[in-house]
């Protein structure tokens, strides 16, 4: 039987992997919005802002979090 503490830490990384998967893709969003319409960037700065500082911060809390395998995602499915 798998011990409960490293069960919660994989799911912590999981959760925070996917949570790094949907800051960068914002990001590379934002980004092209701001590429199409550059008289908006000003505007787009603080939202690219945020989202560079959130997912900096959970890249320092959740450090493993790249190295968590998602099935169907990551790897095949067995």
């Amino acid at each position: 039987m798998e011990d409960i503490g490293y069960q919660l830490a994989d799911a912590e990384n999981g959760t925070a992997k996917l949570v790094l998967h949907i800051v960068d893709r914002c990001q590379d969003a934002w980004n092209t919005i701001a590429g199409i319409l550059p008289e908006l960037a000003a505007d787009i700065l603080p939202m690219q802002e945020l989202l560079s500082r959130h997912g900096a911060a959970m890249r320092q809390e959740f450090p493993d979090a790249g190295k968590f395998i998602r099935p169907g995602f990551d790897a095949p499915v067995r």
